[in-house]
C-alpha cells in the first residue's frame, strides 16, 4: 500500500471512530488526522506558522489548512463551508491572502492581512474586489461562501 492510500485510510478510520477531523496540512497534502475540536482559546495552536487557516465553525470543528495557493477547497470539504479565517503567515514578500468566491482564483474577491483572525459569524467581511471581468459573487458575505485562495504581496 503506497503511502497517500495508508494515510488517507487511518485518517478515515480515525474520523469514523470519531478521533478526529480531517484536514489539510500543506497545499496538494493528504489530509492528516487532528484533534476533533479547537476551542477559541487554542485555536491558533492548530494554525502553524506560515499557514493560512480555515474552521467550519467559530474556531471549533473540521478545519483545513495550507501554507500555498490552492485552487479548490471543495477537494479537502472546506470550500464554501468557512466561518472563521486566520491568516498566519510569516512575514513575507507573499503574506496576505486572496480569498475568492469562485474555484480557480475566480469571481469576486477579498484580502486577509498577515496575523488577521475573522470569525465569519460575528463581523461582516464581503467579497469587494473584482479582476478580469469576473464580478460573480461581488458584495457577498464571504461566510460560507470562500472557494479558492492565493498569497498576494499585499491588502
Amino acid at each position: 500500500m503506497k503511502l497517500k492510500s495508508l494515510i488517507l485510510t487511518l485518517a478515515g478510520l480515525l474520523l469514523a471512530a470519531g478521533l478526529g477531523t480531517a484536514t489539510m496540512t500543506t497545499a496538494g497534502a493528504a489530509p492528516v488526522a487532528q484533534p476533533a475540536a479547537a476551542p477559541a482559546a487554542t485555536a491558533a495552536a492548530y494554525c502553524k506558522w506560515g499557514n493560512l487557516c480555515v474552521w467550519w465553525d467559530v474556531w471549533n470543528g473540521p478545519h483545513c489548512n495550507w501554507s500555498g495557493n490552492f485552487n479548490d477547497w471543495n477537494a479537502y470539504n472546506c470550500g464554501n463551508k468557512v466561518t472563521s479565517i486566520h491568516n498566519n503567515g510569516a512575514p513575507a514578500k507573499y503574506d496576505a491572502v486572496a480569498l475568492y468566491w469562485g474555484p480557480n482564483h475566480t469571481g469576486a474577491w477579498t484580502c486577509i492581512p498577515r496575523g488577521a483572525k475573522w470569525n465569519l459569524r460575528d463581523e461582516t467581511h464581503v467579497f469587494n474586489r473584482v479582476a478580469g471581468g469576473n464580478g460573480a459573487g461581488f458584495w457577498e458575505n464571504i461566510d460560507d461562501n470562500v472557494r479558492s485562495h492565493k498569497w498576494i504581496e499585499h491588502c
